[in-house]
């Protein structure tokens, strides 16, 4: 390759082995060229006096405007959380309402319980889903769209809060019948005496 030469730099410059740092060699030098002339040039004006062209009219309506900004934004926070409180009732009556009907269709309270808990731990586990998901994809480098990792971390999560459910339900169900078997065996045995 052809090393280029320029005798007015200096051998800094020589030694390039490339045009294109040639290039930015001279962007460098004619950016220093151009602050130097600036810095020089502010030297050379006189500063304005500091009572000159205050206008006090804009400052006031300045901050009315921005006061006003900031009202607005704290009204549209308290809608967003008066709106996320109402969806957060609405799907805990429902859980509540649906676990209701399914004690009645299923004529036993434990029936009711169990669907409950069922149904709390997969809404509850639902967004610890969406979150696990995102930052798997952080992580990992793992591209997909927002909505996928909204729509397949809910469904994670939601499986995930199912199957703890199920794992809490049938332990708490062995434990009960373990333990109900060691106390009240003896209480039934004396009993029937």
């Amino acid at each position: 390759m052809k090393r280029y030469s320029f005798s007015f730099f200096s051998s800094r410059f020589d030694r390039c082995a490339h045009a294109g740092n040639h290039a930015i060699a001279l962007l460098i030098l004619a950016i220093s060229f151009a602050m130097a002339t600036m810095s020089f040039a502010s030297e050379v004006v006189d500063p304005l006096p500091p009572d000159d062209d205050m206008a006090p009219g804009l400052f006031f309506g300045a901050v009315f405007v921005i006061g006003v900004l900031l009202v607005l934004v704290g009204v549209g926070i308290v809608i967003g959380l008066l709106c996320v409180a109402c969806i957060a009732i609405f799907v805990t009556l429902g859980i509540l309402s649906s676990s209701v009907i399914f004690a009645i269709l299923r004529r036993r309270f434990s029936a009711g319980f169990r669907a409950l808990h069922y149904q709390l731990l997969a809404v509850i586990a639902l967004p610890f889903g969406i979150v696990s998901l995102w930052l798997a994809c952080r992580l990992f480098d793992f591209h997909l769209q927002k909505s996928s990792i909204l729509l397949v971390g809910s469904g994670i999560g939601s499986v995930a809060g199912i199957s703890i459910a199920f794992v809490i339900d049938h332990s708490v169900r062995y434990v009960c019948r373990r333990f109900i078997t060691v106390v009240a065996s003896p209480i039934l045995q004396k009993t029937n005496r």
